[in-house]
C-alpha cells in the first residue's frame, strides 16, 4: 500500500484534518534525523490560501491526510 500524495499548491488540505506533509526535496539518509514528512492540523478558521502559504513556507510541498 503507497500513500497517493497531492500536490500543495493545487490541492490545499482542509483545515481542521490531521495531514502529512512532505517536502520530496529534502535529502533524507538512513540514521539521519532529517525528515521530509511533518505531521500537522490546521486550525478550522485557517483558509485554503494560509494553509498553502505556511506549507510552503516550511517546503512541504506534497500532503495527503492521515486517514
Amino acid at each position: 500500500m503507497s500513500i497517493e500524495w497531492l500536490t500543495t499548491e493545487i490541492n490545499p488540505p482542509e483545515a481542521d484534518r490531521e495531514i502529512i506533509g512532505k517536502n520530496p526535496d529534502k535529502l533524507s539518509l538512513p540514521g539521519s534525523a532529517a525528515k521530509q514528512c511533518k505531521v500537522m492540523k490546521f486550525h478550522p478558521s485557517f483558509t485554503e490560501e494560509q494553509i498553502i502559504e505556511v506549507m510552503l513556507s516550511d517546503d512541504l510541498t506534497k500532503w495527503s491526510y492521515t486517514e
